[in-house]
């Protein structure tokens, strides 16, 4: 080989390592140009304090061990995902367009700021931060207070800011209903009742006409398929008033909707004050609806009859919400066979129907205090829990019971057999719900009539 040749392969070879370089160089330049071309207004890690002043006033939170909390108001109920998320915006926030060299703060709206906000970080650090007027492109002027650069920011910080602070609210949940795992539905309104029951039957599957087919057609696999198809079919009904309620019934089907779609719209008050109670008229509310679900496979509540039946075990623990005649009774005969029972009434006193004889209703009453059974009266329950059972007194007193069953008996509805007719006369509890002397009588007539 030439010298000549030689030294072209060379130069060929110092240009194919120089372009490799440059290559490398550029690419290397435009990582550090896009990294070095974010600006950050604020830069803070893990918040622990915030203040805001908008249109509406000055807040301010702490971030504790038991999270965030108002610093003017203990009692407000803070909701902790919104505050993470406003605190996070504010301590890290990058600009989009900076102004190293501000005209008069005026310009930008910043001389009378229309929000200012303060953020703490963990490490202590605190920034303030002053929003300005907005921009063409809608996005925001903003400045660090001592600082003399001007920043244009998104208008994400500045929306989030604006709200009035009961936005701030966590509001109470409603458990997840549905018509798959309500059991029933019932609704009190002054001396009328109503109850809408799911009932569940387990039936024998048909049998397949197939089986009848000659042996000689019939393979090993029929043994397989057919294991499959003997398990139960369970058949669902809907009734009110003991009358089946069809599937494409309006009403039900907007009722189911209604349950689930169930939420708080806001607060109107969380300081749990006797007096806003009877000012929003809750002491003597138009209705009450109780609703009883399952929680997976584990039904929360019995009914009455379930539990004089003994069609469910019953624990050591159980609350009976209803505290008239028959959840009186029920609640004694726990007592005595060494059960724990609670009784949560939402009338004045225990066993107040007029039509109860005074020595019946005297005796329970007498009865429940000696055994020292838990009463509380002018309550309700909120809330049924994995392990307990919220009550709610009338003065807005909260208490967590533990149970084991929770036990609905806050009524009987009647249910007739048969409709009155001509041959079929209606004695007793199937009219209404009364005593051993309206049925003599109610029976009395009928015997005359006939």
């Amino acid at each position: 080989m030439t010298k000549q040749g030689k030294t072209l392969i060379a130069l060929a070879a110092a240009i194919v390592v120089c372009g490799g370089c440059y290559a490398g160089l550029r690419a290397w330049n435009q990582g550090q140009s896009e990294t070095d071309d974010t600006v950050y207004v604020t830069q803070l890690s893990n918040p622990t304090a915030l203040t805001f002043t908008n249109q509406y006033g000055t807040y301010s939170f702490t971030k504790g061990e038991d999270g965030w909390t108002r610093d003017d108001d203990s009692d407000f109920p803070a909701d902790q995902d919104a505050l993470d998320d406003l605190a996070g915006q504010a301590g890290t926030l990058a600009a989009v367009r900076t102004i190293s060299d501000p005209e008069d703060l005026s310009s930008y709206g910043l001389d009378a700021p229309s929000m200012e906000v303060s953020v703490t970080g963990e490490d202590g650090t605190q920034v303030e931060l002053l929003i300005g007027s907005t921009v063409d492109s809608g996005d925001y002027y903003a400045k660090v207070e001592g600082g003399d650069t001007v920043y244009t920011i998104a208008s994400t910080l500045p929306e989030a800011l604006d709200i009035q602070v009961d936005d701030l609210i966590a509001l109470a949940q409603f458990p997840s209903l549905s018509e798959d795992n309500i059991v029933s539905v019932t609704w009190t309104s002054g001396d009328s009742t109503v109850t809408l029951v799911k009932e569940e039957t387990e039936s024998e599957p048909a049998e397949d006409s197939s089986s009848d087919s000659s042996a000689d057609s019939s393979t090993d696999t029929s043994s397989d398929s057919s294991s499959d198809s003997s398990e139960e079919e369970t058949t669902i009904l809907w009734k009110v008033d003991g009358q089946t309620v069809s599937e494409d019934n309006t009403t039900f089907i907007s009722l189911m909707a209604q349950l689930s779609e169930l939420e708080f719209s806001g607060c109107y008050d969380y300081h749990k004050q006797a007096q806003t109670r009877t000012d929003c008229g809750l002491d003597t509310p138009t209705g009450v609806l109780t609703v009883v679900y399952t929680d997976g496979d584990e039904e929360k509540t019995m009914t009455l009859t379930e539990l004089l039946a003994e069609q469910k075990p019953v624990g050591d623990k159980v609350v009976i919400f209803g505290g008239g005649q028959s959840g009186c009774e029920a609640a004694l005969e726990l007592v005595l066979q060494g059960k724990h029972p609670t009784v949560v009434e939402y009338a004045v006193d225990l066993v107040a129907a007029a039509n109860v004889p005074l020595p019946n209703a005297s005796y329970l009453r007498e009865a429940l205090v000696f055994h020292k059974v838990p009463i509380y009266l002018e309550s309700t329950i909120t809330n049924i829990g994995d392990k307990t059972v919220t009550i709610k007194g009338k003065d807005g007193t909260v208490t967590e019971v533990e149970y084991d069953n929770v036990v609905n008996a806050i009524g009987f509805l009647p249910t007739p057999v048969a409709k009155k007719g001509k041959n079929v006369h209606l004695v007793g509890d199937c009219i209404a719900i009364g005593n051993l002397r309206t049925v003599i009588w109610r029976a009395w007539d009928v015997c005359m009539k006939i």
